[in-house]
């Protein structure tokens, strides 16, 4: 009798704490020892975002963000083919390999755009570049109390 009671007073408490626990309203992917993982976004979408960033940044003309649309495109597509031969592959020196093979492809991209920028944008760019490193630096920078 008291192995009854015990056990229906333990399933109880097991129920209510589990009942207890508040959901979250977005499920997310979460692989032991990992972040949780972030929507996969379609090639599209990601030369999309990067286009409305630099936009953002240096305020392109309409035909500028066409052509960098078009840059950005390409150049995501082979990064994202790298990756894909790449995947799973975990060791340190393989992922500096895969990291060599994509910086020709940024360095190309950036070349280009430049190339479609104004002066002033590149002024622009530069300033936001300098701030985004100050801020990241400022980060680093232990303050003591």
């Amino acid at each position: 009798m008291k192995k009854t009671i015990l056990m229906i007073v333990a399933s109880l408490f097991v129920a209510g704490t589990t009942l207890a626990q508040t959901k979250s309203k977005a499920p997310e992917k979460k692989v032991e020892g990992k972040t949780p993982q972030k929507e996969k976004l379609t090639p599209e979408q990601k030369a999309q975002r990067g286009v409305d960033k630099l936009n953002e940044a240096v305020g392109l003309t309409d035909d500028q963000k066409t052509k960098i649309y078009a840059l950005n495109l390409e150049r995501v597509k082979k990064v994202e083919a790298i990756r894909g031969e790449n995947k799973g592959k975990k060791t340190e020196e393989e992922k500096a390999k895969m990291k060599e093979q994509i910086k020709p492809i940024n360095k190309d991209y950036r070349a280009k755009v430049k190339a479609l920028l104004t002066k002033e944008q590149i002024e622009k760019l530069k300033a936001k570049n300098k701030d985004r490193k100050d801020a990241k630096a400022e980060d680093l920078i232990p303050v003591e109390d």
